[in-house]
């Protein structure tokens, strides 16, 4: 005992709060298990009343029904007594002398609606009242059967019925007549009004919930009160619950009580079930659940508020005792924390005393300085300074010590190896109650890698993250400072604006991560071309800028020897993953201070010369010239113009006929883009297809003509041209696109129009540029019925064997080689030789161009196919193209 007392006792000193509250809580369990318990043994002796009581009214309500049923049985004997002595005596039944009896009893009872007599054969033979029911058959009933079949039967009751008079539902009951020789001579039935006997159960009292119900020995349900509405109260209906059924099927039974909530009604009951004695019947009386335990329910309200109560004194009583104990134990956790918060601190923390002596430091203090405290107790902080920080830095921090208590600031410390490193130090007085300093505390935060993060995230902000390059914001800045210094020294500058030719193939076909090696590999050639004093920037894309500084005099010539050099070296082939890349430049040069004195001028002269460049055929340079910015703003202008050209219905389709060479009748209409500009008038497709190439606005254009030559094509068909197709030109970009087919399909279903029906043509340049990727779309635009041409065959480089793996239909002959096949005999070669080639890989010829009537025979001769041409019909509108081909179909004259 004394070891467990001094167990608690050690206890309690360390953990009081436990200690209490666990008392407390097996206080508390043990009053709520006793309330538990005492509930639960009220509980059941409700229970247990409820049942006994249940059990009373049901011997109540079986005396009160046996009783009434007795008088009725005397009643029937009355009349089976008469009608067996008249059988005795005159050996046959007066009919007069039966109704008599019958009258007599209907008279004595009036809650029997109709007493009849039923012969031997099971036919009511007689009733009271008046009835004549000679008609009706009860031979087949079961208590005409059980009255036959019974040596000594009793009072039998049949299964509620209709009354044969018609006032509402009854209970037929039964006694059997007995000839002279005791064999049945037939039986006397009287029928019960139903509602009279729920006006007997009535008299039962079973509670405001309660029900008393009387079923037959089968269950079917006779009466029951309070009755229920619907299906649930219908007189006969087999509704009883599992238990009863149950309970009922066990032999050797008089009286038993059952628990259930599967009720008609859905109330949770106590039941008691009684066979009655006095004739096969059932009864059974239900006392809810809510009425026999209103009491306990008092009794657990009552308790509850009690243990409640008793609970939150004893809550109130715990808490001020916790309270007490644990303001020690608080104190001493604080002293604790404190101590923790100084051992474990991130931050580096020195104490020294009034005289600035170091009296404690911390971990991270030995982490950030190297010192160990044996090394600094006792000296002056001043050991850490690095002699970076001025004498007038350290009286400031001083004056603000003693004026406010505290300082806050970056100093430069030196580590105990000799680095030195930016520290944010935050210094603290203590005083005592009189005001006298008796400590500082100085916390101290390494800066070093948060100066590093600053460094990184400066660097990131104006470089290339992807060469390493600067960015357009550290070009602007070197530019300026570059600027700056040509003014100074009189001298010129150049920029260099230099644009990858033809990177997006290369990114469109071997992924980004390939064209991001070769970015990375064209900014470190030209770094290598480059002196120190001169800029190379990434704009973004493929396109990078050179600055070229200190040229002289001579600064055109130099910046052009430069651009030559940059040139030759994009030309090397690039090898990325087993891939030689091949790539060329177009640059543009803009001169300091002719062509512009800040980088915006610059900038946009040496784009200007770039897109000159490149529109010379690329892998060149140009010079800025002032003409260059008129057709700076007629592009600008048609590309504004371009992007809403859809929108105002601005551009239209022209058609012009493919014909059969030796026939002359029209197959096959090109559909070819024109554009009316509002202020420009008709703008050549030379002119702006470039530009919807450059700026990616070629793909909707594309769509939209797709839609529109299929709704122009429904037209024709449905107006009786249904032999007639389409030909539709597509672009690269519409080519490379994954969904393409799918577009394609989609607007054939729009339109109504069958694949065999369109024809798409793709430019030789087109299909080689990526011949995998072209042969998978086009085998998908095949799986379509559409037909496939390579348009401009020959003016390309194809490889034959990339050629014959295209699902093609037809190839076009160039209008360059149809031009002079009359007098020019490389052209004529070409020409036969195609054909030939197509003919022998199973495809149509189409010559385009085709001018003259010599230039027709001659194509002729070699078998071409189809021709298209000045000779037959320029681009015509729709209208104009259906006469033509009407034109055709006509009979001649």
């Amino acid at each position: 005992m004394p070891r467990s007392n001094a167990l608690l006792s050690k206890l309690l000193a360390r953990r009081p709060r436990t200690v209490v509250w666990g008392a407390l809580a097996l206080l508390a369990s043990m009053i709520a298990s006793l309330a538990v318990m005492g509930l639960w043994q009220s509980r059941l002796q409700h229970q247990a009343r409820a049942e006994a009581q249940s059990q009373n009214l049901a011997t109540l309500t079986d005396a009160y029904l046996a009783a009434h049923l007795n008088q009725l049985d005397q009643s029937l004997l009355g009349v089976v007594h008469g009608i067996e002595a008249s059988l005795a005596l005159r050996g046959r039944i007066e009919p007069a002398e039966a109704a008599s009896l019958i009258e007599a009893v209907q008279g004595e009872r009036p809650d029997l609606s109709g007493v009849y007599l039923v012969d031997a054969a099971g036919r009511i033979v007689g009733g009271g009242l008046g009835v004549q029911a000679a008609d009706l058959d009860q031979s087949d009933q079961p208590w005409f059967q059980a009255l036959r079949q019974q040596a000594h039967p009793g009072l039998q009751v049949a299964a509620p019925r209709l009354s044969l008079v018609g006032d509402g539902w009854v209970l037929p009951f039964g006694r059997r007549v007995n000839g002279p020789d005791g064999q049945p001579a037939g039986a006397v039935l009287a029928t019960m009004q139903i509602s009279h006997l729920s006006l007997l159960l009535s008299r039962v009292d079973a509670g405001p919930g309660g029900v008393v119900v009387l079923r037959s020995a089968a269950l079917h349900q006779i009466v029951r009160y309070p009755a229920l509405a619907g299906d649930s109260g219908r007189i006969g209906r087999q509704n009883a619950s599992p238990e009863l059924r149950a309970l009922v099927a066990r032999p050797d039974w008089r009286v038993v009580n059952y628990h259930t909530g599967q009720t008609p009604d859905g109330v949770t009951r106590t039941y008691a079930v009684r066979r009655m004695s006095a004739a096969p019947l059932l009864v059974l009386v239900g006392l809810a659940e809510q009425d026999t335990l209103a009491g306990w329910q008092r009794e657990l309200r009552t308790t509850l508020a009690l243990v409640a109560s008793f609970l939150l004194l004893l809550s109130g009583a715990g808490l001020m005792l916790v309270r007490a104990l644990a303001r020690g134990e608080e104190a001493r956790q604080r002293a604790r924390l404190l101590t923790a918060v100084f051992e474990h601190s991130g931050e580096a923390i020195v104490v020294t005393d009034a005289d600035n002596h170091i009296v404690e430091v911390n971990p991270a203090f030995v982490q950030q300085t190297g010192y160990t405290p044996d090394e600094v107790v006792g000296r002056n902080p001043r050991l850490l300074a690095s002699g970076h920080t001025r004498p007038d830095e350290y009286e400031a921090m001083w004056a603000s010590l003693t004026e406010r208590g505290q300082w806050r600031g970056e100093l430069l410390d030196r580590h105990r190896d000799g680095r030195v490193s930016p520290k944010w130090m935050s210094i603290s007085v203590v005083r005592d109650a009189q005001g006298a300093v008796t400590h500082h505390i100085a916390q101290t935060m390494d800066l070093s890698e948060l100066k590093a993060a600053e460094q990184r995230i400066l660097h990131l902000a104006h470089h290339d993250h992807l060469t390493g390059l600067p960015n357009r914001v550290l070009l602007r800045g070197r530019l300026e400072q570059a600027l700056a210094a040509a003014q100074r020294g009189d001298s010129e500058l150049a920029m260099l604006f230099i644009d990858l030719d033809r990177f997006k193939d290369i990114n469109d076909s071997l992924g980004h991560h390939v064209g991001d090696a070769m970015l990375v590999e064209v900014a470190q050639r030209l770094q290598a071309l480059v002196r120190g004093s001169d800029i190379v920037a990434r704009l973004g894309g493929d396109e990078f800028v050179l600055v070229l500084t200190e040229l002289g005099d001579e600064g055109a010539r130099a910046s052009a020897l430069v651009a030559q050099k940059v040139l030759e070296a994009l030309r090397q082939p690039v090898k990325v993953e087993g891939h030689a890349l091949h790539t060329s430049a177009s640059i543009g040069i803009a001169m300091y201070p002719s062509d512009g004195d800040d980088m915006d001028a610059l900038m946009k002269g040496a784009d200007a010369a770039m897109y000159h460049a490149k529109a010379a055929g690329r892998d060149g340079l140009h010079f800025y010239t002032a003409a260059m910015n008129q057709d700076n703003q007629e592009r600008l202008a048609l590309e504004q113009g371009l992007r809403v050209a859809i929108d105002r219905q601005e551009l239209f389709l022209q058609y012009q006929p493919q014909i059969e060479a030796g026939g002359l009748r029209t197959v096959t209409v090109e559909a070819l883009l024109r554009w009316r500009h509002p202020s420009l008038g008709l703008v050549s497709p030379v002119r702006f297809i470039p530009i919807a190439e450059d700026t990616g606005l070629i793909a909707s254009i594309g769509r939209w003509v797709l839609h529109e030559a299929l709704r122009q094509l429904a037209l024709w068909r449905a107006q009786g041209h249904t032999s007639l197709r389409v030909a539709v030109n597509v672009s690269a970009q519409q080519l490379r696109d994954d969904q393409f087919a799918v577009a394609v399909a989609d607007a054939l279903v729009q339109h109504g129009v069958p694949g065999g029906a369109l024809e798409l043509e793709v430019t030789e340049s087109t299909a080689m540029r990526d011949p995998r990727r072209t042969i998978a779309q086009l085998q998908q635009l095949r799986q379509l019925g559409v037909g496939l041409s390579i348009d401009d065959f020959g003016t390309g480089y194809s490889s034959l064997a990339y050629l014959k793996q295209l699902p093609l239909n037809s190839l076009k002959l160039d209008r360059s080689f149809v031009m002079d096949i009359e007098h020019d005999a490389n052209d004529a070669a070409i020409c036969a030789a195609t054909i030939t080639l197509a003919h022998s890989l199973g495809l149509e010829v189409v010559a385009e161009g085709v001018e003259t009537r010599a230039q027709l025979d001659y194509l002729r001769g070699l078998g071409c196919d189809l021709v298209q041409g000045y000779l037959f019909a320029k681009p015509l509108d729709p209208d104009a193209c259906q006469g033509f081909i009407e034109a055709q179909l006509a009979p001649t004259p």
